[in-house]
């Protein structure tokens, strides 16, 4: 466990340098059931949809897992509309780009390129 967390934590390293770009901020988030589920009850899916839960999760309705991590850059709607398009340009491990799986726990950073768009290095750290 340690060895891929480790290989994960150096090619997402890896990723952000040729990505280049400034690093804005950066923060742990748990996926658990929660994350899965809207605010309507409905069931969602997909990797940058549980992140928005996730975020308006920890944002809006204070509904905080116990290894969240805060980062005021997700605070709005606004902000937490553009985690899609962030988290195509940046990069993502494997295993997220399936599905993330409940009860894992990853580190977002949260990064802005020369042209002044953000995108997201999201890289596992145990799950």
């Amino acid at each position: 466990m340690r060895t891929t967390n480790l290989c994960l934590a150096v090619l997402a390293g890896t990723l952000t340098l040729a990505l280049g770009g400034t690093k804005i901020g950066s923060y742990n988030a748990m996926f658990t059931n929660k994350d899965f589920t809207n605010s309507s009850g409905a069931k969602i899916s997909g990797t940058a949809a549980v992140i928005q839960q996730d975020r308006a999760n920890y944002h809006k309705f204070n509904k905080k897992d116990e290894l969240d991590t805060g980062s005021g850059f997700f605070n709005s709607v606004s902000r937490r509309s553009q985690i899609p398009a962030m988290l195509k340009r940046g990069g993502v491990s494997n295993k997220l780009i399936r599905q993330p799986d409940p009860e894992s726990l990853w580190k977002v950073t949260i990064m802005e390129n020369s042209n002044g768009k953000y995108y997201l290095v999201v890289e596992l750290i145990a799950g």
